[in-house]
């Protein structure tokens, strides 16, 4: 959806040119809670910017991209913001994913955990759940994130959960999680937003809780072995 609106985007930014409708791309920073991460802005000739994106990329590939609300540009001094790509939640929109917009990262494991024969896996994160039959009580639900809501399990595993935690926290609606904290920074309340989404996935669990982490070093990371150290009988640490 969000690739699809870009798309249409740019297509009307050609049309557009000499205008003070067409950006042209600038490359910058961000500014704040992840100093460093480079990206682009597009800026008109009246030096307002459209929009700002920034990029997750590897060694092969970029693997993300996402808006940034505190962007600074290289060459290019940005005097005034425009709103850029909106959207509405999901459920406030006439949105139907399709194979052509659909593109959630499917999970490596998925396809192992299906021929397993100790237990019925209930897949959860496939574009069609809606036709899925109920899950019964003794499968095993994968679900995404955000679908975790008002569920409970005897044990609930949460995988790679710092990641998750990443990525709220870059998201549009973090940098405004509670401004009207007069003494709270951006970061502050960007990781104060994360921290309470995942907060609802480790209330998830009745018996017990397995937490995932892939960068020890990360915000979340850190967070949890301080907590381990205060609390060593409450928390069993494995590592590989």
């Amino acid at each position: 959806m969000f690739v699809e609106e870009l798309r249409q985007y740019f297509k009307r930014n050609k049309s557009d040119y000499k205008s003070e409708n067409y950006f042209k791309a600038y490359p910058g920073q961000h500014t704040k809670c992840i100093k460093g991460k480079t990206g682009y802005s597009f800026i008109n000739s009246q030096n307002e910017c459209y929009m700002s994106f920034l990029f997750e990329e590897n060694e092969e590939d970029f693997t993300d991209i996402y808006k940034c609300s505190s962007f600074d540009t290289y060459e290019k001094e940005i005097e005034n913001e425009w709103g850029g790509i909106f959207f509405y939640d999901d459920d406030n929109v006439n949105y139907l994913p399709t194979k052509k917009n659909y593109s959630r990262r499917k999970w490596t494991f998925t396809e192992a955990l299906n021929k397993n024969d100790k237990y019925i896996l209930w897949n959860g994160t496939v574009a069609n759940k809606n036709s899925l039959p109920l899950p019964q009580n003794l499968s095993a639900r994968m679900i995404y994130y955000e679908s975790c809501r008002g569920l409970e399990a005897h044990s609930v595993f949460c995988f790679a959960l710092d990641r998750y935690f990443d990525h709220k926290s870059k998201d549009d609606k973090a940098s405004l999680y509670l401004l009207n904290d007069l003494y709270a920074t951006d970061e502050h309340r960007r990781n104060a937003y994360a921290i309470t989404s995942v907060l609802m996935a480790l209330t998830r669990a009745i018996d017990t809780l397995y937490i995932n982490i892939k960068d020890k070093d990360s915000v979340l990371g850190k967070l949890l072995l301080e907590y381990k150290q205060q609390n060593p009988e409450k928390v069993n640490l494995l590592t590989n």
